[in-house]
């Protein structure tokens, strides 16, 4: 046979109103850790959402290089659309070297100077995946680009510009969005 204890025996030592006060306590704390933990959740899923509309903007910008390509019968410097939306409002302005393939350069390309105007052949808009021919007056081939600034438009009224830069018979480029 077992012991057996009332209900009122077993909590007789243990003073139901400090019993209460403990209860409230531990569900005040309770409470205050589950918000704590809401507000991260909160937060996580603020971050993701900006996230995924900056790679949203990332993936619909358009991205313009300077570019070889052969068009009507010849090689010539062209701006290829690389990215995934159409370029508006397209300004280039860039020097040429003056000099054969392979040899210096003996005109260094200063950021702070302006360059000269180039014009592109047709328009002044660049679809994705398209290319248009810089409109130059002499063989591109025998005359390098040493400095190229490209300036564009997004759909969305972004602006972004590619920077190209000659050094040694490389052409490095750097895109920003400003």
């Amino acid at each position: 046979m077992g012991f057996l204890v009332s209900r009122s025996t077993a909590f007789a030592c243990v003073d139901s109103g400090w019993a209460q006060a403990y209860a409230s306590w531990a569900l005040v704390a309770l409470t205050f850790f589950t918000l704590l933990a809401l507000c991260k959740y909160a937060w996580d899923t603020r971050q993701i959402a900006r996230v995924s509309i900056e790679q949203l903007h990332n993936a619909q910008m358009p991205y313009l290089a300077l570019v070889q390509k052969w068009h009507n019968s010849g090689l010539r410097w062209a701006v290829e659309n690389q990215g995934n939306s159409v370029a508006l409002n397209i300004k280039i302005e860039g020097k040429y070297s003056f000099r054969q393939i392979g040899g210096k350069s003996p005109i260094k390309c200063d950021q702070n100077k302006s360059y000269d105007p180039m014009k592109l052949e047709n328009n002044n808009t660049i679809p994705a995946g398209a290319f248009e021919a810089l409109d130059c007056p002499r063989t591109p081939v025998n005359e390098p680009i040493i400095c190229c600034k490209i300036e564009y438009n997004s759909l969305e009224g972004r602006r972004f510009v590619t920077d190209v830069v000659n050094e040694d018979d490389a052409l490095v480029t750097q895109f920003k969005a400003l």
